[in-house]
């Protein structure tokens, strides 16, 4: 979680305030990483308390199922940064500022100026770190297995443990919790 919200610091910082709201969202709600970086407008529906539901478009099991899935964002600063960003964004436009490209371009350098490069991050570990923090914050794997959205429970053992071993054996430098701690404090 602390490395997701100075990731968002950074952007704040460097005023990508689309990236922003994407690295919250991704973490919040387990996304994949092109179900982050297409988010439009249209697909998101919120109250004025930065609550509410995100429709995502062709996803993996959705077409599986035939379905479109929803997730619900009920972390008011990820509401928060979304509906800005939705509300400067014409509706059928990406959130995602540039190109795919250069938003990978920005997460690494983002993972460097937090000192974190060593960890190995992506920007798909966005999805197994906001799974890893869902069920470790809730104890409970069947909302996390719902959230993430894993059509087998075999799978989503294998994120989480992966996800679980990864926080244990997560050593930050004295410099990288420095680091975190000044662009979180930029967020919040």
């Amino acid at each position: 979680l602390e490395v997701a919200l100075a990731l968002a610091g950074v952007a704040l910082d460097a005023n990508r305030l689309g990236y922003c709201a994407l690295v919250l969202v991704g973490f919040h709600c387990a996304l994949r990483t092109m179900e982050m970086l297409t988010i439009t407008p249209l697909q998101l529906a919120l109250t004025q308390q930065a609550r509410g539901t995100l429709a995502l478009l062709l996803t993996k099991i959705g077409q599986q199922r035939g379905a479109q899935e929803i997730v619900t964002i009920d972390e008011p600063l990820v509401g928060f940064w979304l509906y800005h960003n939705a509300a400067v964004t014409q509706a059928t436009a990406p959130i995602l500022e540039g190109s795919v490209h250069l938003f990978r371009q920005f997460f690494y350098h983002a993972l460097d100026r937090l000192e974190v490069t060593q960890l190995k991050f992506t920007p798909y570990s966005l999805r197994r770190g906001g799974a890893t923090h869902d069920l470790n914050f809730h104890q409970d794997l069947q909302r996390t297995i719902f959230r993430g959205r894993w059509g087998d429970l075999r799978i989503a053992r294998i994120y989480l443990t992966d996800g679980q071993a990864a926080l244990t054996n997560m050593r930050l430098s004295p410099a990288a919790k420095l680091q975190i701690d000044k662009f979180q404090r930029i967020l919040i």
